[in-house]
């Protein structure tokens, strides 16, 4: 037998041993499908453990002290976390610090403010106050995404931005808005549900949003943001999940793909290519 024919049969020959394998283990999972679900449980929740581990390693005084609080369910015990981001910190620009995005150092000063043993509240943009809530919600083994809402004007640079959380609440297996910076969340004016950045698109045409704070309607004064995204008018939000993967959500009402956005007067790039790490890109 030649070389190149033994190569050739050694070479099917593995390819078929391959296959064999390959076939086995799927009509294994044919017929025992519940092994194949244990196994994607335990993979997601070794993840979840390793996130969880970590945020109560860094803080776990605040943890303890967190755990300990009995709160009547899930949502009653998200809600409570935004209000405390919410009311331990300050989002005025002249009072930022020096530790703004080292999270764990300003959930303990944080911490300390609200146990008055700290004068002055960690002053924070938006982004990090975003962040410290995603750390207390991992204590707790809740899923949790930054969305980023952008706001262009005529095509330009880019006007504003708004971040904001959504979590995953499994007393009623959704996702939720949550802003702490404001201290708010979404909810459907009718059946009083919960809303995430997906759903809103169809309550837009009939202003079927309440922006909700306090079990109360969040008045439309001067945060115009917020009611920006309420009102679908935003170009683009880009989803950035919990392993630093991150979708680009255009807006199809509003984002043109040929235009040149920018986030600067110097930036001539197309903004396609600015959001180029985003995949997927899904139009809303």
């Amino acid at each position: 037998m030649s070389n190149s024919k033994l190569q050739r049969l050694i070479f099917f020959s593995i390819l078929v041993f391959f296959l064999a394998i390959s076939l086995f283990a799927n009509i294994s999972f044919l017929v025992e499908p519940e092994k194949a679900e244990k196994l994607k449980n335990l993979l997601r929740e070794k993840a979840d453990y390793s996130i969880q581990k970590k945020a109560k390693d860094e803080n776990p005084a605040i943890y303890e002290y967190f755990a300990a609080i009995n709160f009547k369910n899930e949502t009653n015990r998200i809600d409570s976390l935004r209000s405390w981001v919410h009311n331990n910190c300050s989002n005025q620009a002249t009072q930022l610090y020096s530790y703004t995005f080292n999270t764990s150092k300003v959930i303990e000063d944080m911490f300390l403010y609200s146990n008055k043993k700290l004068n002055k509240k960690p002053g924070l943009t938006s982004y990090p106050t975003i962040l410290v809530m995603q750390r207390l919600c991992q204590y707790f083994k809740y899923k949790t995404r930054i969305m980023s809402a952008m706001f262009f004007e005529n095509n330009s640079k880019i006007v504003s931005s708004y971040v904001y959380l959504e979590v995953f609440n499994p007393d009623n297996g959704n996702w939720e808005i949550h802003d702490p910076v404001n201290d708010v969340y979404f909810k459907n004016k009718s059946n009083h549900q919960r809303l995430n950045t997906f759903n809103l698109k169809y309550l837009l045409p009939d202003s079927a949003i309440v922006i909700t704070k306090d079990g109360e309607a969040f008045p439309d004064t001067s945060i115009s943001k917020i009611f920006g995204l309420e009102k679908g008018k935003f170009e683009l939000i880009v989803l950035t999940e919990e392993n630093k993967k991150s979708t680009a959500i255009l807006n199809s009402k509003y984002f043109d793909r040929n235009a040149l956005y920018q986030f600067d007067i110097n930036d001539k790039r197309k903004f396609l290519e600015i959001v180029n790490y985003c995949n997927p890109i899904i139009t809303y």
